[in-house]
Formats: structure tokens, C-alpha cells, sequence
């Protein structure tokens, strides 16, 4: 998506408009040297293949999600695997529980990419030349124990089912991801559920809530590599949001990020389990802040008018001490803030190089960008591309229809 149609560019300012972070990572320009700089060593450490963490931070509208946009466009012409994770509404969670809610997002969203294309692993299951793919993987007695021993067991049968030429397996397998439990009524559920028992599935796994995040995590990668997508990388997104879940559903999704992070630093496994394995995360400075974790002078939120009103959160950070303490020590950061008004006026100009290619018009380039910026800079104090970017699509639309 470097080069954009102008179909793409006009989706990309309609995007911008209905308040959502643009995806054209032409717009994202770097805050500042060091965040650069952390963005550049995890990429390198990334096609090394080694293992890593991303830590993005910033107050919100700041270009966090930007950031994690732009991470994924930059590997979109790699092979790689891919889980995008983003915390719904409670009433999605309940649906699957709170404590399957990583493991299965995980599975629901590994995805493989290549060449600007991004599949995901439980659609292209379902067609045939792929599904074979798959199946012989489970067939090689090698990687078959790789994935069984290393990764997940339970994992290991509910997705050679789903690879399987039995519809009943296949379907008893999508079930059980998406957290099914047959109640003594369900006579359908309760069949689909004995095929998985015979194909080696233990009796105390009833759906994907009795797997481990880590394990999770571990069996996906080495799934990826063996279809030769590697390496693995998780996004999560918007971590701020468990402040509003209720304390004790907060508490698990919060202690299942741990989890996911600790992957990366245990102790206890060896240095060679944890190649190939990547993961980005992205919080506010409002969260990290009332959790003591940021000295960010933060802006109140309903002066900010993002999309969260940050106030005394229902879950903190704090009620997670082995989260609490990760992101405490944590020393390198990808601080999205923009302190610098040139670092915006940058922006300015790549808005007007999309505009020009969704309205094909010269007038667009007469808008004086840095006139635009020093003009709101007294009522704006923060320099905020969520205020910003719209408000220089909006000169650019003028002259538009200045110039007709």
C-alpha cells in the first residue's frame, strides 16, 4: 500500500473522517530519533529472526495505532505469520470467556502474509490445496512432535481435525476454538465433541479455555515456520481498555499480556524456544500514568476528546503486580508523542500528497501546511495528528473547490 490508487486514497481519507487511524503508512512520520530508533532495532532483530518486544506508548490520538499500522505495512511484503489482537466489547468476551479470550484471538487471527496479502489460517483451512498443506504437516512425525510437544497438544489434535477429510471433525474443531460447550441437551455438540475425544483430545479439554496463552503462542509460531511463514508476530493494541472491563475480567486479560510478554523473557526456556517470536504492544499514557508507570504530562482526556474518557479505570494496572513490574522496568519505549511542530508539519505534507492523489488536483499544492499548524497551535496546545490530519485534509478540500 505504498502506492496508492486513488480509489485507495479517497478509502484512506473517509477512514481519517469517520475518526479512525489511517492505514497508509505514507502518513506516519516518526515523532522523534529514539522512537526511530526502537522501531528500527526491533525490525532488524524481526528479519534476523531472533525475538522481541515493541513497546509503543503515547497519549491517545497521539499515533499509536498509527505506528502498529505502519509496523504491519512494513512486513507486508515478507512472509511472515500474524495475530492482531484488540480487546471487544464485554459482551463479545462473554461469549468466548475471559480466560479463553487471548487464546482464542490468537487463534482466530493467526494469519499468514506474503506479497501484500494477508490470509487468515481458519478461512484458507477450508479450501482444499491448503487443507492438505496442513495435513501433512500433522503427517511428518518430526513436526508433528514439535507441535505437540513444544507447543500445544490439545492445539496439536483440534487443528489436525480441522485439517482432516471428516466434516464432523472439522466442525467439532471450530467449536471447540470458539469456546462451544455441548450442555447435556446438545446431542449434535456433544457428537462433534466425542470425534475430537477419538482423535486424541484428553477429556478435560472441553473448548479452547484449557490452553495457555504461552502455549498458545508457541505452537502457532513453529505452525507458521513449518508452512514457511516465519517469523511469528502478535500486535496488541489499545491495551488501555481493560479499564473498562470489570475488575475480575480486567484483571485475567491484563495477567494474559503478562503472559504474553514474560514469553519473551522467561527464565526458564532456553533462548532458542524463543526465536522467531515477536510481539507489539501499544497502552496510553493516561493508563500507564495513574498506574505510576509514565511521568508524561498527560492532557485531560475530555479536553483531548478522544475516544476513551479516561477517568479512575475499573481495572489498574497495579492489581497486576508481574504486568506492573514488566512495564515499570521497562527502559526502551516507542514513545508516539510529537513535541516537535516540524514533525507536524511533515505530516501535513504527506496529507497533501494523499489528497492529491484522491482529488487530482494542483490547486492542493498552494495549502501552506506550516500556516496551518502555527494557526492552531494556541487553541491546540497538543500536537495531536487525531486533530491535526483532518483539519489539513479539510484546507486541502478548500482549495479544491477554490480552484473549480
Amino acid at each position: 500500500m505504498t502506492e496508492l490508487t486513488r480509489a485507495e486514497a479517497q478509502a484512506e481519507i473517509e477512514q481519517i473522517e469517520n475518526c479512525m487511524p489511517g492505514k497508509w503508512k505514507g502518513l506516519y512520520v516518526f515523532p522523534n530519533s529514539s522512537t526511530e530508533r526502537v522501531y528500527t532495532e526491533f525490525m532488524k532483530r524481526f528479519r534476523a529472526g531472533r525475538s522481541g518486544l515493541l513497546p509503543v506508548k503515547g497519549v491517545p490520538g497521539a499515533g499509536k495505532t498509527r505506528l502498529m499500522n505502519k509496523l504491519k505495512e512494513d512486513l507486508r511484503n515478507d512472509k511472515i505469520s500474524y495475530s492482531n489482537v484488540t480487546l471487544g466489547s464485554v459482551e463479545d468476551i462473554k461469549k468466548v470467556g475471559i480466560s479463553a479470550f487471548l487464546p482464542h484471538a490468537l487463534v482466530k487471527k493467526f494469519a499468514l502474509i506474503q506479497e501484500g496479502q494477508e490470509l487468515n489460517f481458519l478461512e484458507e483451512i477450508r479450501k482444499e490445496p491448503f487443507k492438505k498443506k496442513v495435513h501433512g504437516i500433522f503427517a511428518d512425525a518430526d513436526k508433528n512432535n514439535q507441535l505437540y510437544y513444544g507447543g500445544s497438544h490439545r492445539l496439536c489434535v483440534v487443528i489436525e481435525c480441522l485439517s482432516s477429510d471428516d466434516p464432523e471433525e472439522n466442525e467439532g474443531a471450530r467449536r471447540w476454538i470458539e469456546g462451544h460447550t455441548p450442555s447435556p441437551e446438545d446431542e449434535e455438540g456433544k457428537r462433534f465433541l466425542k470425534k475430537l475425544r477419538a482423535a486424541g483430545l484428553d477429556t478435560g479439554a472441553k473448548n479452547i479455555s484449557s490452553i495457555t496463552t504461552d502455549e498458545t503462542l508457541f505452537f502457532l509460531r513453529d505452525l507458521g515456520k513449518f508452512l514457511g511463514y516465519e517469523p511469528y508476530l502478535v500486535a496488541v493494541d489499545e491495551i488501555e481498555k481493560a479499564a473498562e472491563l470489570p475488575p475480575k475480567m480486567g484483571k485475567t486479560f491484563l495477567s494474559g499480556i503478562r503472559d504474553l510478554i514474560n514469553t519473551l523473557y522467561a527464565t526458564d526456556r532456553d533462548i532458542p524456544e524463543q526465536q522467531g517470536l515477536f510481539v507489539a504492544i501499544s497502552i496510553s499514557d493516561p493508563y500507564l500514568e495513574y498506574a505510576g508507570i509514565s511521568d508524561e504530562d498527560v492532557p485531560d482526556l475530555d479536553f483531548v476528546g478522544g475516544r476513551m474518557k479516561f477517568g479512575k479505570p475499573k481495572t489498574d494496572l497495579r492489581e497486576v503486580p508481574r504486568l506492573w513490574t514488566v512495564l515499570h522496568g521497562l527502559r526502551v519505549w516507542a514513545d508516539a508523542n510529537i513535541r516537535d511542530k516540524e514533525v507536524m508539519v511533515k505530516i501535513g505534507e504527506e496529507v497533501k500528497t494523499l489528497c492529491k492523489k484522491a482529488y487530482g488536483d494542483d490547486s492542493i499544492d498552494r495549502v501552506d501546511i506550516r500556516a496551518v499548524v502555527e494557526r492552531h497551535r494556541e487553541s491546540w496546545p497538543w500536537l495531536l495528528p487525531r486533530w491535526y490530519i483532518p483539519e489539513f485534509i479539510n484546507e486541502c478540500r478548500k482549495a479544491v473547490d477554490s480552484g473549480k
